[in-house]
Formats: C-alpha cells, structure tokens, sequence
C-alpha cells in the first residue's frame, strides 16, 4: 500500500449475485474505486456483514509505472459492476488512480461462495 495515504475504512454496500445486500468494511480509497456506497453508522437498513464464505467480485488492478528496487504496486478492488466488459480493457479504467498511483485493470474475478 502507498505509504502517504491516510487510510479510513467504513462500511459499504456490496450487492451480491442473487441481488441482496451485504455490508463489508473497506478502505475508503478503494471504495471509491470499486463505486460502493457508505453504508450510514446507524445502518437504517440493518444490512448484514458479508459471511466468511462470500468471496465479493473484484477487479485486480497493477500499478502503471515501476517503483525501483521494488515490485509494482497490487490492488483488489470490490466492485458492484457485473459486467466485465465495462472494466477490463476500457478507457475509463485506465489510469485509474488508486492511492496516488496510476493503475490499470489486470482481471476481472467474479463472485464466489467458498464452502466449509
């Protein structure tokens, strides 16, 4: 993660699949990326948290430019967009900029429910 970031984390919707909502807390930076909306701290709609067996949708983002000495910089990012055409490969996603660093996106990688 970019050193010179203050990092704040809140809740924010995540809409699975089957269309329910679910709360998951995330860095606010990367929310804003991935288009979640902050869920209120009095949470009007009582949204439950996301379970341990939810994996959310997300894209993989890689950084544009190299850091010396170092790997390029990674990033998750959960995402209510399901449709990966509108992500990979398109404009508006390149140069997105996360945490002050220039990012493409790299992969798509839908939801998934792990069972245990």
């Amino acid at each position: 993660m970019p050193s010179d970031i203050v990092y704040k984390f809140h809740h924010y919707k995540y809409i699975d699949d089957t269309d329910v909502a679910w709360s998951i807390k995330c860095a606010d930076y990367l929310a804003d990326v991935g288009g979640l909306q902050q869920i209120p701290l009095e949470n009007p709609e009582k949204i439950p948290p996301l379970g341990p067996n939810y994996k959310p949708r997300h894209i993989r983002l890689v950084a544009l430019y190299e850091r010396p000495g170092m790997q390029k910089y990674r990033a998750e990012v959960i995402t209510n967009e399901r449709d990966p055409s509108k992500l990979l490969n398109q404009n508006m996603i390149v140069g997105v900029i996360v945490g002050g660093i220039e990012m493409r996106c790299t992969t798509y990688v839908g939801e998934q429910r792990v069972a245990y």
